[in-house]
């Protein structure tokens, strides 16, 4: 229904076509023409056709293929030497992989550039028409790459043992930086109390926490108005000391989940033992805290150290 309700009306202005009526003639695949047309059968009168004289005319149609706008032009130019050049290493022996590495990243910058292009455009198109079309384009082309960068991490630029997390980990942070941004913004002011004086804060901690930016997690806690008690100190602690793979890092992958196992053990039992909580002298409440034995749990600390 949703299909039937978007779809394109193409208005022919042709008083012939519409008093007659149309018939529609493919030229090839995805091109045909529209022209007057009256059906006539056996049983129908000998008659001088009411329309005569009139222009004849016939109107195509094809679908509109972005491609071909001028804005992109530069687009398809570049891409099209990076794929025949690409084309020609079929023939070519050995190992091509760093080959085909080195036209993907010229690929993914021919694209940035056109993003870059068409984010610079936009605003000074003055048309809706044709600024709701920059968008769709920007829009396209974004993703494009996005997804590019993404296939090229997974199946070009493969490293020993497969471990992509290093990558993969570089690729949220390139294409969806606004947790590290806000964490930025908020560092940059360097106060103590930040939880207080940014209501984003704890998205900034979180949203950087599973970006796998844990230095930034540890820097934004260190503004946290609490930073000193030893909640904190021991949520910061773990944090530094949680293990990340790497592998150039020097130990096996046995190794590093015997490492992984013992550290969430430990912090199991720190969440166990409420060493996330403190004792606070402000006696309002607070719907982010709890009161258990006497202390206080921040219930976005405790969530913090539970994303593991």
């Amino acid at each position: 229904m949703d299909e039937v309700d978007n779809a394109q009306i193409i208005v022919i202005a042709d008083d012939v076509c519409r008093n007659a009526g149309i018939a529609t003639t493919w030229i090839n695949s995805n091109r045909f023409g529209i022209h007057a047309y009256k059906h006539v059968d056996k049983d129908s009168q000998d008659t001088k056709s009411q329309f005569a004289p009139c222009d004849a005319k016939v109107h195509f149609l094809r679908p509109e293929i972005i491609l071909f706008s001028p804005i992109l032009r530069k687009l398809v130019n570049e891409s099209n030497g990076i794929f025949l050049s690409v084309q020609k290493l079929k023939s070519s022996s050995g190992d091509i992989r760093p080959e085909l590495l080195k036209h993907s990243k010229q690929y993914r910058s021919i694209l940035r550039a056109c993003v870059e292009n068409l984010q610079e455009i936009l605003p000074k198109e003055p048309l809706s028409e044709e600024k709701t079309m920059l968008k769709h384009f920007l829009t396209i082309f974004y993703h494009v790459e996005c997804a590019w960068h993404l296939t090229e991490i997974l199946y070009v630029d493969t490293v020993p043992g497969d471990v992509v997390l290093p990558q993969l980990l570089e690729w949220i942070s390139f294409h969806f930086p606004s947790r590290e941004l806000a964490a930025s913004k908020i560092l940059s002011q360097k106060r103590i109390g930040a939880d207080l004086e940014n209501e984003n804060y704890w998205d900034a901690v979180m949203g950087c926490a599973f970006h796998g930016e844990l230095n930034l997690v540890c820097r934004l806690l260190a503004l946290h108005s609490k930073a000193d008690d030893s909640a904190f100190i021991t949520a910061d602690n773990i944090i530094r000391t949680m293990p990340v793979y790497n592998v150039y890092g020097g130990y096996s992958v046995n190794e590093f989940i015997t490492r992984w196992k013992h550290w969430q053990m430990d912090l199991c039992s720190n969440l166990e033992s409420n060493c996330f909580s403190f004792i606070d002298d402000n006696k309002e409440k607070d719907s982010n805290k709890t009161i258990n034995n006497k202390k206080i749990i921040d219930r976005n600390l405790e969530t913090l150290m539970k994303v593991r």
